[in-house]
């Protein structure tokens, strides 16, 4: 079931895990000295296997800081700032709306994984985010477009379809090749 797919900002998503005394003030975070992700946030698998440009770690990480809060709106809003997305306001409603759905259906948000950075050229990355929500996870897919020294997210999706997680072989009738006798 896909849950929806938009053009839109910048985003990538890593793994939260914030417990009530992880976070004393609930609206900062602790960065530890030469860390790009806040006290409390635990990435998996191992981050010195994924390589991701420090700058979108942390828009990442803010995000799913935002939505694990509940603030949905805030949380669009940031990762659309100074985004192409930005300019389409119809389209940030539909994000947030279909995001509160899904929170809904699969329940809140209980951390972030980071599961696949996934770069095409020097300016060009896919990052992929496993959402650990109470019900059922969630895959998060954000594609960013580098422009000089800034990120952009140029497109965002969301979805229940784990499966693709995985590098399974699909059977010659799916991919449209006669069975062999």
């Amino acid at each position: 079931m896909k849950i929806f797919s938009c053009f839109a900002a910048t985003a990538l998503i890593l793994a939260s895990s914030l417990s009530a005394q992880d976070k004393p003030n609930e609206n900062r975070m602790v960065f530890q000295p030469g860390s790009t992700v806040p006290s409390g946030m635990e990435i998996d698998p191992n981050p010195s296997q994924l390589k991701i440009d420090p700058a979108l770690a942390k828009t990442v990480g803010d995000f799913f800081f935002l939505l694990r809060k509940k603030q949905i709106d805030e949380a669009y809003d940031q990762l659309a700032k100074g985004s192409k997305i930005a300019d389409k306001p119809e389209d940030v409603v539909t994000l947030k709306k279909q995001t509160k759905k899904a929170f809904e259906l699969f329940g809140a948000i209980q951390g972030f994984e980071l599961v696949e950075v996934r770069p095409v050229g020097m300016r060009l990355v896919r990052v992929t985010c496993l959402s650990i929500n109470k019900d059922l996870p969630l895959r998060w897919r954000f594609y960013f477009y580098r422009v000089d020294a800034d990120w952009k997210l140029v497109d965002i999706g969301v979805n229940d379809r784990l499966i693709d997680l995985f590098e399974e072989v699909q059977p010659a009738a799916q991919k449209g090749v006669a069975p062999q006798q």
